[in-house]
């Protein structure tokens, strides 16, 4: 039976579904949304090594629940490391992991977003619906590097969040692979050695 407003007028089907749907709050339909609210706050307050829980609750109503995880466990981690050892730099003490660079982005753009057709096929291997490509520049009086990275987006609830950042730096130096991927690498408990008898 269609729904009628006091006047008696019928709902039209499709307005109808509408709003059956509007009891639950629609899902961000822009996915480049994460990005560029995640690149404006590294922007405004730079995040250098693993960030420290003030940081972590500043960036993460942009980043994935599984992506917060791992950074607090970088800065456990550096915690640990510089308590073990106070004389020597702890991993995860300095330099950008959000971008190519060591040094950070001094600016930022928001550039194509791509639909993963088949989020399986991802690397690394984390489900996406997105990639959303970042074109980077970092300038300092006589010294200028561009780069894209690109940044992988998922859905969170009816919300999309950053799950993973790919570095695209071509230099020496550059972070290679992804965020997730040096993370996971530096917090792998070291394989024990083999015992088996020979």
């Amino acid at each position: 039976m269609p729904f009628r407003f006091p006047s008696g007028r019928a709902l039209p089907g499709a307005a109808l579904l509408l709003a059956a749907a509007c009891g639950a709050p629609p899902a961000v339909q822009d996915a480049t949304a994460p990005v560029r609210a995640l690149y404006a706050a590294l922007d405004s307050a730079p995040v250098f090594g693993a960030p420290t829980e003030g940081q972590r609750r500043a960036l993460a109503p942009h980043l994935s629940a599984d992506l917060i995880d791992l950074l607090r466990q970088a800065a456990d981690l550096r915690a640990a490391a510089a308590t073990a050892a106070p004389g020597e730099k702890p991993p995860f003490a300095d330099g950008s992991l959000f971008t190519s660079l060591f040094e950070g982005a001094t600016a930022f753009t928001v550039g194509a977003d791509s639909l993963l057709r088949d989020p399986r096929g991802v690397t690394p291997d984390e489900y996406a619906d997105h990639l959303v490509t970042v074109r980077l520049l970092h300038a300092t009086p006589g010294d200028t590097a561009r780069w894209e990275d690109q940044v992988l987006v998922t859905r969170s609830g009816n919300r999309w969040v950053v799950a993973d950042i790919r570095y695209g730096g071509q230099w020496d130096f550059a972070a290679k692979g992804s965020l997730v991927g040096i993370l996971r690498a530096a917090l792998a408990p070291a394989t024990p050695p083999d015992s088996t008898p020979r």
